[in-house]
């Protein structure tokens, strides 16, 4: 009888650890799962930051896109110092260029870039310039050896918001119904974009 009172009290022991072994588990489970809880919802508040910074990015990246390119003259017969009139617009992100006037307005502030070319009529003297704000940003004399043959030229223009750029040339003297060429091989362009 002592022996089974004995071996009684041993699994009675063995039982009360094994509960408070259960016990200190089910604390540490209960514990992990508190500190899951916790991080998943740290690693939700995440998410919904980087989602909300990513529509942001989104909703920026059309309006900090600004390059247009239009080409086909509206007169060939321009005056000295007048506008070109650009009329066929094939790109215009940002609205900057208008085929009415044949200014481009900047939309934004930043650094722009402009490219134009040019054709001209035989033996005929062209005075080219990319102009912003009455200023003259790239400019040249070209005479073109053959009936259109074609100069580009270029120029980096830092603009603020409403500043405007347009091309324009001088005529030395020649008939300004005489200078510009184009058919549909040579066409006459203005371009640009912002890069920054």
């Amino acid at each position: 009888m002592r022996e089974t009172h004995g071996n009684m009290m041993d699994t009675e022991r063995r039982i009360q650890e094994a509960q408070q072994k259960m016990a200190e588990t089910h604390a540490e489970i209960m514990t992990a799962q508190k500190n899951i809880q916790e991080n998943l919802a740290d690693i939700n508040e995440k998410i919904k930051l980087l989602e909300q910074k990513d529509e942001m990015l989104e909703a920026r990246r059309g309006k900090d896109v600004i390059a247009f390119r239009a080409h086909k003259v509206a007169d060939k017969s321009v005056a000295d110092n007048q506008v070109f009139v650009f009329t066929k617009v094939v790109l215009n992100e940002g609205n900057g260029y208008s085929s009415t006037n044949g200014y481009f307005t900047a939309p934004i502030s930043g650094i722009y870039f402009f490219n134009s070319q040019l054709c001209g009529m035989e033996n005929r003297y062209i005075a080219y310039a990319i102009v912003s704000q009455g200023d003259t940003r790239s400019s040249g004399l070209f005479m073109p050896y053959k009936l259109g043959t074609c100069t580009s030229f270029s120029g980096a223009v830092r603009m603020r918001i409403g500043e405007r750029a347009w091309v324009t040339i001088n005529s030395n003297g020649s008939p300004s119904s005489d200078l510009i060429y184009e058919d549909s091989r040579e066409w006459n362009y203005f371009s640009g974009f912002l890069i920054r």
